[in-house]
C-alpha cells in the first residue's frame, strides 16, 4: 500500500494501517538513529525517539501541502538535532568512542569550549565591514581606522592631520554614514 494512503487512513484512527506504517519507515528510523550518539542514550532509546517523531508526524501532517515521507524525514532529523542541542547545552561529559547499532566503536569529535557558529558570524560580519570600509575613500578609511581600529580619539587626529577638529569631526560623520551605506547594500 502507498505510504500517503497510509498516512490519510493511521491520521483518521487506523491501527492495522498505522503499524504497517511504522513497519514501512522502519529503515528510515534505523538509519537516522545510527548517525546520532549521545551519552547516555542508548540505540533503542534513539529508534524510539525516531517512532516517536513519526507519530508527531502523522497527527500534524497536512497531505496538500507535502509528500510524507520527506516531512516525516525532517522530523525525525529535527528531533534528534534539537535533542542534541538540548543536551550539548547541559554540558555532558564527552566520550571519544561510540557504540553503534552494529556493534561497531568509532571516533567521535573531541568536545570544545569554541562556539563555532558565533566564530563564523563574527569572522562573516568581519569580512562584510572590511569590505564596506574599502568602499570608503582614503582619507574616510583613514579616520574609521585611527577612531575604531586604533582606539584613538579624534581630537588626537585633527592634531596628527594638523587640521581642524570640526573637519575632522564632519569627515568622521560622514565616514560613518557612508559606511553605514555601503554595510546596508550587501
Amino acid at each position: 500500500m502507498d505510504i500517503e494512503k497510509l498516512v490519510i487512513k493511521a491520521k483518521e484512527g487506523n491501527k492495522k494501517s498505522l503499524e504497517l506504517l511504522l513497519l514501512k519507515l522502519k529503515p528510515l528510523v534505523l538509519k537516522e538513529a545510527q548517525k546520532v550518539f549521545i551519552k547516555n542514550y542508548s540505540m533503542e532509546d534513539l529508534i524510539q525517539i525516531g517512532y516517536v517523531s513519526i507519530l508527531k508526524s502523522i497527527n500534524k501532517y497536512n497531505p496538500a501541502k507535502k509528500r510524507f515521507l520527506g516531512y516525516a524525514s525532517a522530523a525525525i532529523k529535527n528531533n534528534y538535532n534539537y535533542l542534541i542541542r538540548e543536551k550539548s547545552n547541559m554540558h555532558f561529559e564527552e566520550s571519544l568512542y561510540k557504540e553503534t547499532f552494529q556493534g561497531l566503536t568509532l571516533m567521535n569529535l573531541l568536545h570544545s569550549s569554541e562556539n563555532i557558529q558565533e566564530d563564523y558570524i563574527k569572522k562573516e560580519l568581519l569580512t562584510t565591514l572590511y569590505k564596506s570600509i574599502d568602499k570608503l575613500s582614503k582619507e574616510e578609511k583613514e579616520i574609521i581606522i585611527w577612531i575604531y581600529f586604533h582606539e584613538k580619539s579624534l581630537k588626537s587626529y585633527s592634531i596628527f592631520k594638523n587640521k581642524n577638529y570640526g573637519q575632522c569631526r564632519y569627515l568622521k560623520n560622514k565616514a560613518l554614514k557612508n559606511l553605514k551605506h555601503h554595510l546596508n547594500k550587501i
